[in-house]
């Protein structure tokens, strides 16, 4: 392929990429797979995953807290599991040849898309009752995101 095909499907693919993560924030299904067939290393790859990340997280977070519709309480108190989970995926993956990441990305890749898809990811609380077991998932939950974020995308 020549640098110009080369260059046009790069560009091509981040502005699809960017559209997909802020419309269902999963833009690394696009982007990972054809750095990855470019010949970038499945772990620079997803590194260079984390910049358009990060740039949505901010501007989105600076947009719902000038709206006010951020419970800053409970995002500290989620924010500690999904800390925690970033940190040891870190440790986890850092070890780990890039074919084993590769594999990694690839299942986490499918299961966002999954949830993407069938809006699985809404969690609800129906009662009082229930609050505890969904406090419970919610920090299991973000304990897991942040483990698992960490590694693949999106």
């Amino acid at each position: 392929m020549n640098s110009f095909l080369e260059l046009a499907l790069l560009i091509i693919a981040g502005f699809i990429g960017g559209f997909l993560n802020t419309v269902v924030s999963s833009g690394s299904a696009v982007t990972l797979p054809i750095l990855i067939s470019f010949g970038i290393s499945p772990n620079i790859a997803n590194a260079t995953n984390r910049i358009p990340v990060f740039v949505g997280f901010l501007a989105s977070t600076i947009q719902f807290h000038k709206q006010k519709l951020i419970d800053w309480k409970k995002t500290i108190t989620l924010s500690i599991p999904l800390v925690v989970g970033t940190i040891i995926g870190v440790l986890f993956v850092e070890d780990l040849p890039g074919k084993a990441v590769h594999t990694i990305i690839t299942i986490a890749l499918f299961v966002s898309f999954f949830l993407a898809i069938t809006k699985f990811k809404k969690l609800t609380i129906k009662n009082k009752k229930t609050r505890h077991k969904n406090h419970l998932c919610h920090v299991s939950s973000f304990f897991g995101i942040g483990f698992v974020g960490r590694n693949n995308r999106t």
